[in-house]
């Protein structure tokens, strides 16, 4: 089980307001200061941005997401004392609920035992985590798409004056359809059009649904990321399979996966293609099929 991770902590680096500016240390707590450098000592490769005038975001410049915040002060919710705090998706504080801030600090009055926090819990935003964040907007999409296709499956058959809420209904098309299968031309021009749309309707729905096996792809720094999902009848949690690809540039990425990537940049976000995908942000995606 990866720890919970909230959309508000995929903070891009590219965002953030203060990237490369010089700290101002007539605006900045000079206990925080202090803090940073010691962090930068221990952990060389991460850099900060000033948040406020008590907080500044952790980050790796070659990541996509920054790793968490730190800062000092009292971020208790009553009563406390000030004290230095790491913020991190990563550490999962038992003493608050799952749904509060709190849940993701570590605080101490001792700069040392903070560092060692640091390093035990100010990493990179996971494959997992981007996934739990986005999951759902991908298996809503392939669900309401479905639905979409069934209604509209319903609606031809109400176009041939048939019942869409019983058995004999769906018998009756279903013998139609078959007969138009075979080839025959009803004397009806429309009939032929409706069965003709109904097939087409329920072949893509059929594709769609085995697209269901899809792939979450995702851009971390220059890197590509990506693992295989399944959204069929599945929660988030036990919806991933196999392990995570990582790709150098994008040109290594294989060319199907590639293909449905440059289809979802014409669309905006969270548009829904089916058998294609769908963009969740500028960074991640979602495309229906499988990354080898």
């Amino acid at each position: 089980m990866y720890p919970r991770i909230n959309k508000d902590d995929l903070i891009r680096v590219a965002d953030l307001p203060e990237l490369g500016k010089v700290w101002d240390v007539r605006d900045l707590d000079s206990q925080v200061q202090t803090l940073a450098k010691r962090i930068k000592e221990a952990m060389p490769k991460i850099e900060f941005a000033q948040q406020n005038n008590a907080t500044m975001y952790a980050y790796n410049p070659n990541e996509t997401f920054i790793r968490g915040w730190i800062g000092y002060g009292n971020f208790y919710n009553e009563g406390g004392k000030d004290k230095y705090v790491l913020y991190a998706p990563d550490i999962e504080n038992n003493r608050y609920a799952s749904y509060s801030e709190q849940h993701h600090m570590a605080m101490s009055d001792k700069t040392d035992t903070l560092i060692r926090k640091c390093r035990a819990h100010l990493n990179r935003i996971t494959t997992e985590q981007v996934h739990y964040v986005y999951f759902n907007d991908f298996q809503h999409a392939i669900e309401r798409s479905n639905s979409e296709l069934k209604a509209a499956i319903i609606k031809l058959q109400s176009e041939l004056g048939l019942a869409t809420y019983d058995t004999a209904g769906d018998s009756l098309l279903t013998e139609l359809e078959m007969t138009r299968r075979s080839g025959h031309e009803f004397s009806d021009p429309n009939v032929n059009r409706i069965l003709d749309e109904i097939r087409d309707a329920r072949e893509f729905r059929k594709d769609s649904t085995v697209s269901s096996k899809g792939a979450l792809v995702w851009q971390d720094g220059k890197k590509i990321r990506a693992v295989n999902v399944e959204t069929h009848d599945t929660y988030r949690h036990n919806s991933i399979v196999g392990h995570e690809r990582v790709y150098p540039t994008q040109d290594d990425i294989p060319k199907d996966v590639l293909d449905k990537l440059l289809k979802l940049q014409v669309v905006g976000l969270r548009e829904f293609l089916p058998d294609v995908g769908i963009r969740c942000t500028e960074d991640i995606c979602y495309v229906q099929c499988s990354v080898e």
